[in-house]
């Protein structure tokens, strides 16, 4: 089985660091690409076609509902 593709979406750095480090040692998981911004996560997205995308939902200066469905 291949690894789960994960891209972090977080408008902070340490908290992007922090989610990569809590999946450094998991087996069978790629982190593929971090994003700071709804711009970038949308291009990372379409660019790296991830599984999973981790992202902070309750900074809502950042990250709205509607975002999901721009990245779907």
């Amino acid at each position: 089985m291949d690894a789960v593709k994960i891209v972090l979406a977080d408008a902070q750095y340490l908290a992007r660091a922090g989610f990569r480090h809590l999946f450094q040692d998991a087996e069978k998981v790629d982190i593929v690409d971090e994003a700071a911004t709804v711009t970038q996560l949308e291009m990372v997205v379409k660019s790296k076609r991830p599984d999973i995308v981790i992202f902070d939902y309750f900074d809502s200066d950042h990250y709205q509902i509607e975002d999901i469905q721009k990245i779907r």
